[in-house]
């Protein structure tokens, strides 16, 4: 169902409210979160600093707060595994059980290399 899914767009380029409030609604599963997240990158002002490699996704915002509001607008189910923020709109989510165990053991070289910008980690519970 979500998969023929479009996001809109106010006249200015922000996602539009139909937009976030499908992204704030997806009830998800496995498979239903990997779909949530290409329908965010769909929505992303700049997708190619979108990536995703074995379930570890990593966007950057590029500064646009359209891009945020996108990111601010999942809700924490538990299914979406840490999710880490850094200054500068960099943000990382984890939606398997082996990209969550990649992201654990890299966890330490983030923070040594991002710790002064490092804002928060969110843990879904």
């Amino acid at each position: 169902m979500h998969s023929t899914l479009e996001p809109t767009f106010t006249e200015q380029g922000y996602p539009s409210k139909q937009t976030l409030e499908t992204i704030a609604h997806w009830y998800t599963t496995e498979v239903g979160t990997h779909e949530l997240l290409e329908y965010i990158r769909k929505a992303w002002k700049y997708p190619e600093l979108v990536t995703e490699q074995d379930g570890l996704w990593m966007f950057s915002t590029g500064g646009w707060s359209g891009n945020e509001d996108l990111l601010s607008a999942i809700p924490c189910w538990g299914l979406v595994h840490p999710i880490a923020t850094f200054a500068g709109g960099h943000y990382v989510i984890v939606t398997t059980k082996t990209a969550s165990e990649k992201f654990e053991k890299a966890r330490e070289v983030f923070y040594s290399i991002l710790k002064p910008r490092t804002s928060i980690v969110q843990e879904c519970q």
